[in-house]
């Protein structure tokens, strides 16, 4: 479905941007969770980690809604990837407070829907006619509008319709770089105009070549929504069976599920004054990077931002070890004086720890396993040893040699190894002698 097209698109930009884990900020309506559970499918899939997910609950006061909370989260989190799918107005709020606890920059990534680009518009500050600074360096998915031969008989017959009102209106502007409004009207049009011809094509099958009788709804179109429709079902059949229809976004058919067939994204970047196409998607062909354009981040930087954390500092971390030489020594005579004494400890996995609390600026103290074990699986399907601790927040991280096996990583999660041991099987070898007339014998 089309939905489904939009976050393979983004899961497809996360892999081509080397980002191994990211975080979700998403509105809490149905554009919003369908949204977040999509992309939640997909990431397992593409072993993309979501380090964190927060909700964007709904106000009728979306200018002074107070997401303070949900940012302050994130913060915790770590995370410097954010993918937001709020729906329109939402936005705004969001990455103002973000730019206020200090999730904006060149460090960070913001990854938006269309549901916050076709709302650009709103988002430009009317003051200074320019995107607010945390807003720029924004990029994500929008419908493409780009690639119809419609497009040009469509302002031909809409300039000779109104007597020569001139079609280069905001709305009408086919090219990019131009103006911010220019660009969202016109994909906003262009998928309105055609979704009413997409309905028309439909509803003129089934009354006047199919001679189907359809019942108009009683229904008052500016209070509730119809609930229940029984004529829906098949006028929907018929638009599922639309073939060879061009509409002002390029050629339109639809799959079994109603979702677009040949579905073409355009990826922006948002500027200081404007938002520019810097690559494009499609399933077919994935995404493909334009080659004059750099997607220019937060801050002006050229520079991709890394999912990967850069400091703790301030951070205290207790990292769960046991005995296992010559990864982790113990000096027993040491702990029994002063078990905080980090010098008590010895071997590559203290090693290791030392260079990254150097790299990463954090301190840490060590806590014993509390019952000498690594982890297994018990009888009752609980866990023992640094695993159990991990699971009951104990300890923060397992600073030890653990072995990967399936079940362990059902139950938690590894970095990526940093010693690979080969298990080989030996036996005698057998002595022959070589014969050189064994061609002679059956």
């Amino acid at each position: 479905s089309g939905i489904n097209a939009e976050y393979v698109a983004l899961l497809d930009l996360v892999k081509y941007m080397g980002w191994n884990s990211v975080a979700l900020i998403s509105s809490m309506d149905s554009y919003g969770i369908n949204g977040l559970s999509t992309f939640q499918k997909y990431s397992n899939e593409r072993k993309i980690k979501i380090v964190a997910n927060e909700m964007i609950p709904l106000s009728n006061d979306i200018e002074n809604i107070d997401v303070s909370n949900q940012l302050l989260n994130l913060k915790r989190s770590e995370a410097r990837i954010f993918i937001m799918n709020v729906h329109s107005g939402y936005a705004k709020a969001v990455l103002r407070t973000a730019y206020a606890v200090g999730l904006v920059g060149p460090d960070y990534g913001w990854i938006v829907t269309d549901g916050t680009i076709k709302d650009a518009a709103n988002l430009m500050n009317s003051t200074t006619n320019q995107f607010d600074q945390f807003t720029q360096g924004m990029i994500g998915f929008m419908s493409s509008v780009c690639c119809s031969s419609k497009r040009k008989e469509f302002l031909e017959n809409w300039h000779t319709d109104t007597d020569g009102v001139s079609s280069n209106g905001s709305w009408a502007i086919s090219k990019w770089g131009t103006e911010t409004k220019s660009l969202q009207l016109q994909s906003r049009a262009s998928l309105t105009y055609d979704s009413v011809w997409v309905i028309a094509h439909a509803l003129d099958q089934v009354i006047y070549r199919e001679n189907l009788k359809i019942v108009p709804p009683e229904v008052d179109y500016w209070s509730d929504p119809v609930r229940n429709y029984p004529n829906g079902t098949v006028i929907k059949n018929f638009m599922l069976q639309l073939q060879k229809f061009e509409g002002l976004t390029g050629q339109i058919q639809f799959d079994n599920k109603g979702g677009p067939v040949k579905k073409v994204y355009d990826l922006v970047n948002f500027r200081r004054k404007d938002v520019v196409k810097v690559g494009d998607w499609s399933p077919h062909s994935g995404l493909l990077m334009e080659e004059n354009k750099t997607i220019v981040w937060n801050g002006q930087s050229e520079e991709i931002p890394t999912s990967a954390v850069r400091s703790l500092k301030g951070t205290r971390l207790r990292l769960g070890i046991t005995q296992e030489k010559p990864f982790i020594m113990i000096d027993t005579n040491c702990t029994a004086l002063d078990p905080s004494n980090k010098d008590c400890y010895s071997g590559l996995c203290i090693e290791l720890v030392e260079l990254l609390a150097d790299l990463l600026e954090f301190d840490y103290d060590y806590v014993l396993s509390e019952d000498t074990k690594f982890g297994s699986p018990e009888a009752n399907g609980t866990w023992n040893g640094l695993i159990k601790m991990l699971l009951e927040g104990k300890i923060d991280v397992g600073a030890v040699n653990f072995a990967m096996n399936k079940a362990r990583e059902g139950a938690i999660d590894f970095t990526m190894p940093f010693i690979n041991t080969g298990l080989v099987m030996t036996t005698k070898i057998k002595e022959s002698k070589s014969d050189p007339f064994f061609w002679t014998k059956p």
